[in-house]
């Protein structure tokens, strides 16, 4: 009796497990939990805090799941029994548009996705051929409205991803300006997106994304990829997307579109190249584990530094990631999605952060 008194005491405790949740998934990129060139940065994001709780909360199981992207992550949320323990990472305009029912959700709205906090951004990458002087046949794309020239293909992302979206929405801004515009549309993955172009299947392909991409760098710099560059996209572009987004959303004027120049320091070989920029963030149901969001909120706020450094590895510039107490409290967007309850009461005890919305309603806690 006394020996099994003392077996009893002297027994290892269960491992922990984080809040309810033996189990979680983190829907991420193209990827998933390969390391390698198929890798994206919503995978690199993912695989941070995948690492932190399993570091931290032994009994608790992570997987970082590989999804077509944005439109899916944020529509796998929907279910608030499946996703209890689940976590997204989307652009934020994606999950806005789910909100409100519009391009990629028309007539089926998801009002139950929250989000998390900020974690970095996403921009719109055209990879096009360098034009080739040895050959006078090749038709190389140099500007963006050589798209709207005859049997020209377009690769534009999977099937319910951000990149998808994206490309319907400059394709439409070009066609405002070339009515004939009709470039065929592929959808692949961004590998075999980068293997179309290099073979000439493709003319370019829309990527948006954080920089680097491993499959971008990976092409940009190899001997194969010495032949592949980077177009601009001009600030017309932009004010067009804005324009688009102010019909589509008069209460969030101006939407999440930036300006941006990609450099060296996001890929090499490449010259200073403008772009558009948008946010992306970590998402999860209303009702998910509170334990869960407030653990990932915290990563968020105290190790940045993991994620900037899961982005950028050694980076010799010292950049960071867009403050996220200005984020939260200037981005309209969080008055669309709101913040998921536990996060919002963390950033306001430890930040004295919350979003500044117009409407009643729209804060961090409402319905």
């Amino acid at each position: 009796m006394l020996a099994a008194v003392l077996g009893a005491r002297t027994r290892p405790a269960a491992p922990r497990v984080l809040g309810r949740c033996p189990v979680i998934d983190i829907f991420a990129g193209q990827g998933g939990a390969a390391h390698d060139s198929t890798t994206t940065p919503y995978d690199e994001y993912a695989d941070v805090i995948s690492r932190n709780i399993t570091q931290r909360f032994p009994g608790s199981v992570v997987n970082v799941v590989a999804t077509q992207g944005s439109a899916f992550n944020v529509g796998v949320l929907a279910d608030p029994k499946a996703a209890t323990c689940w976590l997204s990472i989307s652009g934020l305009s994606t999950a806005v548009d789910a909100h409100e029912a519009v391009y990629q959700f028309e007539g089926r709205p998801v009002t139950t996705v929250r989000t998390i906090g900020p974690l970095w951004l996403d921009f719109i990458q055209v990879v096009v051929r360098a034009p080739n002087p040895g050959s006078p046949d090749d038709r190389p794309v140099t500007a963006l409205g050589d798209l709207c020239q005859q049997n020209r293909t377009l690769e534009t992302g999977l099937v319910e991803s951000g990149t998808e979206r994206t490309g319907t929405i400059l394709l439409r801004q070009l066609r405002a300006q070339i009515p004939d515009c009709n470039p065929t549309m592929a959808h692949s993955t961004l590998a075999d997106a980068v293997d179309a172009v290099r073979s000439h299947r493709a003319d370019a392909l829309l990527w948006s994304g954080g920089a680097p991409t491993p499959t971008i760098a990976d092409a940009l710099k190899d001997p194969e990829g010495a032949t592949l560059t980077l177009l601009p996209l001009g600030t017309d572009y932009l004010v067009r997307m804005q324009s688009e987004w102010d019909a589509k959303y008069p209460f969030l004027h101006g939407g999440d579109y930036r300006k941006w120049t990609l450099r060296r320091d996001d890929y090499t070989r490449i010259d200073a190249t403008d772009t558009i920029a948008s946010s992306n963030v970590v998402l999860a149901n209303a009702k998910a584990d509170g334990d869960l969001v407030t653990f990932v909120a915290g990563l968020l706020v105290d190790d940045r530094s993991e994620f900037e450094a899961a982005l950028w590895k050694n980076d010799p510039h010292n950049r960071h990631f867009l403050d996220l107490k200005t984020e939260i409290q200037d981005n309209k967007l969080y008055c669309a999605v709101q913040l998921h309850p536990s996060a919002a009461a963390y950033y306001w005890d430890h930040l004295h952060a919350m979003p500044t919305c117009p409407r009643p309603g729209r804060d961090g806690g409402g319905q």
